[in-house]
């Protein structure tokens, strides 16, 4: 009896601390991100100081963010529900941050991506047909490629996300909702620039790049003008002014499933 509450108790501990990351936007994760490229991984190795640290080697394939370097440290955690792991000779999209320690490191909540298949084979297969495998990969490996497409133009364009308040716009209604079933060739995203006054009003609309189609671009700029707030957390305002750029996503149509717009880079 006391083994099977210990278990029972274990069990309850672990889905009590299951590891929970928050979601932010893709322009969120590239403002503070010090690190952002796409990677070869050529080593991964334990490091001796830390058993939920590795060390590995990587060969940077495209840099978006960030110094040149071939090592990082992973926090792999591989006891806990925070485990991570980049195996040899993996693809990642990896974002990394600068520790107390001058140390560029990610891991699981770090909003790196492996450009690898998602789902195996092996451990989905009693779960999805091959056919499903495929179609699930598939639709990953796109959204991954989405947001490759969307860190390429920041670059290329010399546009340089950053956000030291922290700052988090919201739309006040269901205006994107509303924006829905426009053609299938429309681009995947836009950008938009914010200029906050010190009380988080919005000074300023700027539009960095905007939808072919000429009506989904007009209705989408008066959704952003006119619907959008900004929070600083719990502050009311921030000592002085300052820019912020969001990111909109077109998803085309699905099914019986209009196309649509959204914040998020899904």
């Amino acid at each position: 009896m006391k083994k099977l509450l210990t278990l029972f108790i274990l069990l309850l501990t672990n889905s009590l601390f299951a590891c929970v990351c928050m979601r932010p936007s893709l322009m969120d994760l590239t403002a503070k991100a010090d690190f952002i490229a796409t990677a070869k991984i050529l080593s991964v190795n334990k490091d001796s100081e830390n058993e939920d640290i590795h060390n590995i080697q990587i060969e940077i394939l495209e840099l978006f963010k960030g110094p040149k370097v071939d090592s990082l440290k992973l926090h792999s955690r591989l006891n806990s529900s925070c485990g991570f792991y980049t195996p040899k000779n993996t693809t990642w999209l990896i974002f990394a941050y600068k520790g107390k320690d001058g140390m560029l490191s990610f891991g699981y909540c770090s909003g790196s991506e492996t450009m690898s298949e998602k789902w195996d084979s092996e451990l989905y297969s009693k779960k999805y047909s091959n056919a499903e495998l495929d179609k699930l990969n598939a639709s990953y490996l796109d959204k991954v490629k989405s947001k490759i497409e969307v860190l390429e133009y920041l670059r290329e364009s010399k546009i340089k996300p950053i956000n030291e308040f922290d700052l988090k716009p919201h739309f006040i209604d269901d205006c994107l909702k509303n924006i829905r079933g426009f053609g299938e060739k429309t681009e995947r995203f836009s950008l938009f620039e914010l200029t906050i006054n010190e009380d988080l009003s919005i000074q300023k609309v700027l539009a960095l790049k905007e939808f072919e189609n000429e009506e989904l671009a007009l209705n989408l700029m008066e959704c952003v003008k006119s619907r959008i707030l900004v929070s600083a957390g719990k502050d009311k305002a921030i000592p002085n002014k300052s820019k912020i750029i969001i990111g909109l996503y077109y998803y085309p149509a699905n099914g019986k499933r209009a196309s649509f717009i959204s914040k998020y880079s899904l």
